[in-house]
C-alpha cells in the first residue's frame, strides 16, 4: 500500500439530521420548475392552511433532495401566506427550513436571528411545537460551532419536557443531535443509546429518513471501535433507505463512508467503487466540499492500487477544489497523500524531479499542520520528508526531519501511556500505604510468635499429608496423560492412513478416468467433424461430448475434494473463485467476490471445505434460476477462528409461490451446514433479494 496520509474514519462527518424533514409525493415537482409548482399549489388549494401545508411538503422535498435554492423560494412563499392569514404553524414550518437554508449557506447569524424570532412567536402563543422547531435550529447551530456542552445541556432540557403531546417531528431530531454531540465528545455508550431511542421512534412513526440517519451514525460508532464489518451492515441498510427517500446527499455521504470502511479493511477495489458512487451523487447535486473530498479519497485509493497516474489526476483535482474552498485541514491531508505518491514514484530510481515535487507538497502540509497543531499529521509529514531528503542525498535535512518525527512520535506514545502511568502511580501509593500498615502490625505479630510456632508443627503435618495427596494425583495425572497420548497417536496414524488413501484415490481418478474421459471427448469431437457420420448420429455424438465435459467438471470437483493437499482455506477460496468465474461465464450476471487476499496457512477439515463448496454451488444455481438479478455478491471473511460465508443477490426475493422450488435446495444447504456444526440463515422478502449466510468455526 502506498505510504501517505489516510484521513481517519473518526473524522468523518456525522450524518446530518437537518435532512429529516417529511417527504411526500411531491417528487412529481422535479419535472417542473419551482415557480410553476408554487402557482399550481396555490391554485389547487383554496384554504390558506392547505396552501401552507402543501408548500411545506414541497419545500421539504426540495431541501431533502439537495435543491436548496428551490426550497428557499417555496418557503418564502409559504411564509407570506402564513403571515397574511395569521397561520402560526405555517410560520414555524417556514422558519425551520429558511433557517436551515442559511445554515447550509454558512450564514449562522441569519439562521440564529430567524430561530430566535420563531422562538419568540412560539413563547407568545405558548406553542410547544413551534418552540421545539426553533430549539432544533439553535441546537444544530451550536453543534456546527462545536459547542457540544451547550448542545447536550439544551437538548436534555427540551427532551425532559414536560410535553403536553409528544412532538414526533422535532424531538427525535433533537435526540439524534444529542447523540451526535455525545459521540463528538467520545461518549460512545450514550451516543449509541440516543440513536437507538430515535430508531425506535422512527420505526413507530414510519419515519424512514430519520431511521436511515440513525443507522448511519450507529455505523460511525462501530467505525470508531474499528468494527468495520459491523459498520458496513448499518451503512448498507441506511444507504438503501436514503436512496428510496431521495435523500441524495445522504446517499453520497453513506457511499463515501462505505468506501472508507472497505479501504480500512484493505479492499481497495470495493472502496473505489463506493467512492465513485459518492462522487456521482455529489457531482449531480453540486456539493463542492463533498466533491473535493470524494476526489481526494479516489486518488488515495488509486495510490493503494499502485495506479499512480489515476491517483495524481484525482488528487490534483482535489487540491484545486480544497484551495478554492480554503479548507486548510483537507488541503494539508491532500498534500500529504500527493507527497506520498510522488515519493513512491521517485524513490526506486531516485528521480530528483519527483522527489522535489514530493517535498513541495509536504512543505504545504507541514506549514498547515504545524500551525493547526495536528500532531498525527505532523508525524507522517516529517517521516515522508526525511525519506525524500535521504533519497536526494541531503543527509543533514533527512536527519533533521527524522529527529522531528521521533520527537512527535515519542510525544504521541507518551500521551498514550499517561493513563497507564497514572494507574501505576495509584497502585504504588496503595502498596506504600499497605507497607506502612504492615510495619504497624509487625509488633503485634511478634506478640503472637509463640502461638505461631506451635501452629507450625500442625501445619507441617498437614503439609506432609497434602504432599502425599499431591504426589498421588500427579502420578495418576501422568498415567492419564500417557493413555491420552497413546490415543492421539492411534488417531493420527488412522488419519494418515485415510489421507494416504484419499491421495491415492485422487491420483487414480485423475490418471485413469481423466485420461479415458478426455479420449472419449476427443473421439466425440472427431465423429462430429467426420462427413461420414449421419446427422442423426451427430446429434447423439454432440450429446455425448457435452456429457463428457460435464463429467470431467464433476470429476475435477471430486479430485479436489479427495486430495488432502487441498485441506486448507487458501485452496478452498481459490477453487471457489475459479468455480464462480466459470459458472457465470457467458451470462449477464456480474459477480462481486470479496475474499481475503492473505489467509496464511489455515488448515480446514475436508468436510468443512466440501460442504461449504456444495452450499456455494446450490446457492449460485438457485440465484441464476430464480433471482432475475444482474449482480451477485459472494463474501467470505474470518475472525477469531470463526468464518462467515455469504451469498447475496439483488433480485426478486423469495416469494411464497416460489418456496416449493427452493425447498429441496434449502433443506440440502441447511443439512450441509448442520453437518459441519454451522449456523445456516436465509434472509429474503419479495423484491428484496435473497441473502444466504453460513457461520461457524474454521476447525
Amino acid at each position: 500500500m502506498t505510504p501517505g496520509f489516510r484521513i481517519p474514519l473518526s473524522c468523518l462527518t456525522l450524518l446530518p439530521t437537518i435532512f429529516l424533514l417529511p417527504v411526500s409525493s411531491a417528487g412529481q415537482a422535479q419535472q417542473t420548475s419551482a415557480a410553476d409548482t408554487i402557482a399550481f399549489i396555490l391554485k389547487q388549494n383554496k384554504k390558506p392552511t392547505e396552501q401552507c401545508e402543501a408548500l411545506y411538503k414541497l419545500g421539504a422535498f426540495y431541501f431533502t433532495t439537495g435543491q436548496a435554492e428551490n426550497a428557499f423560494l417555496v418557503m418564502n412563499q409559504s411564509k407570506s401566506v402564513a403571515e397574511k392569514h395569521d397561520y402560526d404553524k405555517g410560520m414555524y414550518d417556514a422558519h425551520s427550513i429558511i433557517a436551515a437554508y442559511y445554515l447550509k449557506k454558512g450564514d449562522s447569524e441569519k439562521a440564529r436571528a430567524i430561530a430566535n424570532e420563531s422562538l419568540k412567536l412560539a413563547n407568545r402563543n405558548r406553542s410547544e411545537y413551534g418552540a421545539n422547531r426553533a430549539y432544533y435550529i439553535l441546537i444544530l447551530l451550536w453543534y456546527q460551532q462545536l459547542k457540544y456542552d451547550s448542545v447536550i445541556l439544551i437538548s436534555e432540557l427540551v427532551l425532559e419536557g414536560p410535553h403536553e403531546e409528544y412532538d414526533s417531528v422535532s424531538l427525535p431530531k433533537i435526540n439524534a443531535l444529542l447523540g451526535n454531540a455525545y459521540m463528538a465528545k467520545g461518549d460512545l455508550q450514550r451516543a449509541g443509546k440516543c440513536f437507538l431511542d430515535v430508531m425506535a421512534i422512527a420505526e413507530k412513526t414510519n419515519n424512514e429518513p430519520l431511521y436511515a440517519v440513525c443507522l448511519g451514525n450507529l455505523a460511525l460508532i462501530n467505525v470508531e471501535l474499528k468494527n468495520y464489518r459491523e459498520a458496513l451492515k448499518y451503512q448498507h441498510k441506511a444507504e438503501a433507505i436514503a436512496r428510496k427517500n431521495n435523500q441524495f446527499q445522504s446517499v453520497g455521504n453513506l457511499n463515501n463512508s462505505i468506501g472508507s470502511c472497505y479501504r480500512s479493511l484493505m479492499l481497495p477495489d470495493s472502496a473505489l467503487h463506493y467512492f465513485k458512487e459518492a462522487l456521482y451523487w455529489f457531482t449531480k447535486f453540486a456539493y463542492p466540499e463533498d466533491i473535493a473530498l470524494a476526489h481526494s479519497n479516489i486518488g488515495a485509493t488509486y495510490s493503494d492500487l499502485a495506479h499512480f497516474d489515476s491517483s495524481l489526476y484525482y488528487l490534483q483535482l482535489a487540491k484545486k477544489e480544497f484551495n478554492d474552498l480554503k479548507d486548510t485541514l483537507n488541503i494539508a491531508g491532500n498534500a500529504m497523500v500527493l507527497g506520498g505518491v510522488w515519493n513512491v514514484m521517485g524513490l526506486p530510481k531516485k528521480d530528483r524531479v519527483y522527489l522535489q515535487r514530493a517535498l513541495d507538497e509536504l512543505e504545504v502540509c507541514q506549514r498547515i499542520v504545524e500551525q493547526k497543531g495536528v500532531r498525527e499529521m505532523r508525524r507522517s509529514c516529517y517521516y515522508q520528508q526525511a525519506v525524500a531528503y535521504e533519497a536526494l542525498g541531503n543527509d543533514a535535512q533527512s536527519f533533521l526531519y527524522l529527529k522531528l518525527y521521533t520527537r512527535v512520535n515519542d510525544s504521541l506514545l507518551s500521551q498514550q501511556h499517561i493513563q497507564q502511568i497514572a494507574e501505576m502511580q495509584t497502585k504504588y501509593e496503595t502498596e506504600k500505604k499497605e507497607t506502612e500498615i504492615g510495619k504497624l502490625n509487625a509488633e503485634k505479630q511478634l506478640d503472637v510468635e509463640k502461638i505461631a510456632r506451635q501452629k507450625v508443627v500442625n501445619y507441617s503435618l498437614m503439609s506432609m499429608a497434602a504432599l502425599i495427596l499431591l504426589s498421588g494425583s500427579l502420578i495418576f495425572r501422568n498415567v492419564q496423560k500417557k493413555r491420552t497420548a497413546e490415543k492421539h497417536v492411534a488417531i493420527l496414524e488412522k488419519q494418515n492412513a485415510i489421507e494416504s488413501m484419499r491421495n491415492k484415490i485422487a491420483s487414480d481418478v485423475h490418471d485413469e478416468m481423466g485420461a479415458n474421459l478426455t479420449r472419449l471427448g476427443l473421439n466425440a469431437q472427431q465423429l462430429l467433424q467426420s462427413p461420414m457420420v449421419p446427422e442423426k448420429e451427430k446429434q447423439l455424438t454432440e450429446k455425448m461430448a457435452l456429457q463428457s465435459k460435464e463429467i470431467i467438471t464433476g470429476m475435477r470437483e471430486i479430485i479436489w475434494a479427495s486430495n488432502p493437499a487441498n485441506d486448507n482455506l487458501k485452496s478452498m477460496l481459490g477453487f471457489m473463485r475459479q468455480y464462480i468465474d466459470r459458472f457465470f461465464d457467458g451470462t449477464q450476471i456480474r459477480s462481486v467476490v470479496n475474499f481475503p487476499h492473505d489467509v496464511g496457512e489455515v488448515t480446514l477439515h475436508p468436510e468443512v471445505r466440501r460442504n461449504l463448496f456444495l452450499i456455494l454451488k446450490e446457492s449460485l444455481n438457485n440465484a441464476l434460476k430464480y433471482s432475475g438479478s444482474d449482480r451477485i455478491d459472494i463474501d467470505f471473511h474470518t475472525e477469531n477462528e470463526k468464518f462467515q460465508f455469504k451469498v447475496t443477490d439483488y433480485g426478486k426475493g423469495l416469494e411464497d409461490e416460489k418456496k416449493n422450488d427452493f425447498s429441496s435446495g434449502l433443506r440440502n444447504m441447511q443439512m450441509r451446514a448442520e453437518q459441519i456444526q454451522s449456523l445456516f440463515k436465509l434472509i429474503s422478502a419479495p423484491g428484496q433479494g435473497v441473502e444466504i449466510i453460513v457461520e461457524g468455526n474454521l476447525y
